[in-house]
């Protein structure tokens, strides 16, 4: 009559620590491909987004490069009368929060290194849960930052707060969107890169996300 066959206690044991390493190994890398595409998807709907908001308006208040951008530099532009006229309308069924409300506090914004830029002080908050701040910066264009995941962590440039721009000649587009290395800028501080020093580092992590067919390109500082 046959033996079965069977397996020592130290065959068990070895089986499992070799299923645990396999585990470690897979489960992050895993877990930080389907990061990647939540951020992606998220990013381009944001951009959609705001693609749309333009439209919508320029059916009612003339081509975007006959719009009055505010003239006053750096101020909050969701309080500007530029966003009052030509995007708070179109914004439907959304939530503005800001410093005086109970619920709603500012957030900060910190560079791709973590490192504290300024506050966000007043926002939108869309249907997704995406947070939406504009500042003008003068005649001819402003920005516009988008955070993926609203006002939790880690609030950084290039992991869940992207810059975008309303330029009057070229519409929406990401910021560095014309740069040709986006990782590695030296003229300017947006570099979508780590450790480089520049106060905004991170801000052009959005166009080359963009400029790469919407994926996360190999190199990017994630």
């Amino acid at each position: 009559m046959e033996r079965k066959k069977t397996f020592t206690l130290s065959e068990v044991l070895i089986t499992l620590v070799i299923v645990g390493i396999i585990a470690a190994i897979t489960v992050p890398l895993i877990y930080a491909s389907y990061t990647k595409e939540v951020t992606v998807q998220k990013l381009k709907k944001a951009y959609v987004t705001v693609c749309e908001i333009v439209k919508l308006s320029e059916l009612d208040n003339g081509p975007l490069k006959d719009w009055e951008f505010d003239k006053t530099t750096n101020i909050e532009g969701v309080n500007s009368d530029f966003f009052k006229k030509y995007f708070e309308p179109y914004i439907v069924g959304m939530k503005k929060y800001g410093t005086n409300t109970s619920d709603k506090v500012a957030y900060p914004v910190n560079n791709i290194d973590g490192k504290y830029i300024f506050n966000i002080l007043t926002w939108y908050i869309l249907s997704d849960g995406t947070s939406v701040s504009m500042f003008s910066d003068g005649t001819d264009y402003c920005w516009i930052f988008v955070d993926i995941n609203g006002s939790n962590n880690p609030n950084s440039l290039g992991k869940d707060i992207f810059m975008l721009e309303i330029q009057r000649k070229k519409t929406v587009i990401f910021s560095g969107h014309n740069v040709k290395d986006k990782s590695n800028d030296t003229d300017r501080n947006y570099s979508c890169k780590k450790a480089t020093g520049q106060r905004f580092a991170g801000g052009y992590c959005g166009a080359w996300i963009q400029a790469a067919g919407w994926k996360i390109p190999d190199g990017y500082p994630w």
